[in-house]
């Protein structure tokens, strides 16, 4: 682009800028779960166009938005990549591109489970007739119900009564 501007003794300037149209950027993000257990693969992925030699800012927030290494192992590029929680909780992923006009952020939310567990503690002996006590610890997930079964050798029974 130039412009040429002239005075009233007839003396012309001209200047010049040099400027760069391109498309806008394009950005997409998509983690391929909603939901995952902690230490499972959580797969992000992008789809870019448009974005030169633009490079994606990747950024997790629980409390606080912190660079996504702060709350995941695992590596993410401009194209995504796997992650992999050690905390369960609820979380969004954050992909900001910085192009020369300014940013375009795309996010989405995930939830994290904590790894379930269930310990028996009963004893190894028992009478006829004599009732045993069983202990059980669940942690870690949203128990809905617990099914129990109990076998003499390899024939299974359900027991009768949900906890």
């Amino acid at each position: 682009m130039y412009a040429i501007a002239s005075d009233k003794t007839g003396r012309t300037y001209t200047e010049q800028a040099v400027i760069t149209v391109t498309d806008a950027p394009e950005m997409e993000l998509d983690i391929d779960k909603e939901t995952v257990y902690i230490q499972e693969t959580v797969r992000v992925s992008t789809r870019l166009s448009n974005i030169g030699d633009s490079e994606i800012a990747w950024y997790i927030e629980k409390t606080v938005r912190k660079p996504y290494n702060d709350y995941v192992t695992g590596t993410l590029s401009n194209y995504g990549g796997n992650i992999y929680f050690s905390q369960g909780g609820e979380y969004t992923v954050y992909a900001v591109l910085t192009d020369r006009k300014g940013n375009k952020k795309r996010n989405r939310n995930i939830t994290i489970y904590g790894r379930p567990s269930i310990s028996i503690d009963i004893s190894e002996t028992g009478y006829v007739g004599i009732g045993n006590k069983v202990i059980t610890e669940v942690s870690g997930g949203d128990w809905d119900k617990i099914q129990w079964y109990i076998s003499k050798t390899a024939r299974q029974r359900k027991l009768s009564g949900i906890c």
